[in-house]
């Protein structure tokens, strides 16, 4: 069945939804005319405080969203900001990048130290090459019931041997105990063979600590 002919392509039973032929600016423009008042204009002054609130909260939205970075320059987001929080200044990518991803990953990083300050802690490690052929070697730790990424390495120009890899988690554990503030109490890792040699001597260096191999990749292996 054929819709009646309307000037919007969008129609419904009381006629068009909107005019999509108007363009949409790419940024917002401060000489553009509302046709009609925003409903949440003026409700709550829009204060420096309020502004820091609204960028962490967009950050925390391309985050848990998985949204490509340069989502903040969708000319509809821009509309929809233009149009409900006319006072909000709008971040581009280039201030999600460089400033807010890094304030947001400084206060959660600050957040879980707070939580597991003065507890025991199991530490894990694994490496993996992404897409770009970049090798990266992750740490992670379990304190307090909560499970944190303690580092994350660029090794991908060093070689895969069981005294670098034993290098790197004496680091990390010196790391967790002077910044995260916790006491190492057991440690595993994939079932390399390098990984593998890297655990005994840790074991040998370290006879306090419970080293374990890891369940997960043994039954891959298998």
């Amino acid at each position: 069945m054929e819709l009646p002919n309307s000037p919007s392509p969008f129609v419904s039973s009381t006629g068009p939804l909107r005019n999509t032929n108007s363009v949409i600016p790419l940024r917002r423009s401060s000489s553009r005319l509302r046709p009609y008042p925003s409903p949440l204009a003026g409700a709550l002054p829009w204060t420096a405080a309020r502004q820091s609130h609204y960028e962490s909260l967009v950050t925390r939205l391309t985050a848990s969203a998985n949204f490509p970075l340069s989502w903040v320059d969708n000319p509809i987001w821009i509309e929809f900001c233009d149009e409900f929080l006319p006072s909000a200044k709008v971040p581009t990518r280039r201030v999600l990048t460089s400033r807010l991803l890094h304030n947001e990953i400084k206060h959660f990083r600050a957040q879980a130290i707070q939580q597991t300050a003065g507890g025991d802690a199991t530490m894990q490690a694994d490496g993996w090459t992404g897409l770009n052929n970049h090798h990266l070697l992750a740490f992670m730790i379990r304190a307090n019931c909560a499970v944190h990424t303690a580092c994350v390495l660029n090794t991908s120009q060093e070689r895969k041997t069981a005294n670098k890899f034993l290098e790197h988690i004496e680091e990390v554990i010196k790391h967790i105990k002077t910044t995260w503030q916790v006491e190492h109490a057991a440690f595993t890792s994939d079932a390399s063979g390098e990984s593998r040699a890297a655990r005994i001597m840790l074991l040998a260096k370290y006879a306090y600590l419970i080293v374990l191999d890891c369940y997960a990749h043994q039954v891959s292996v298998l």
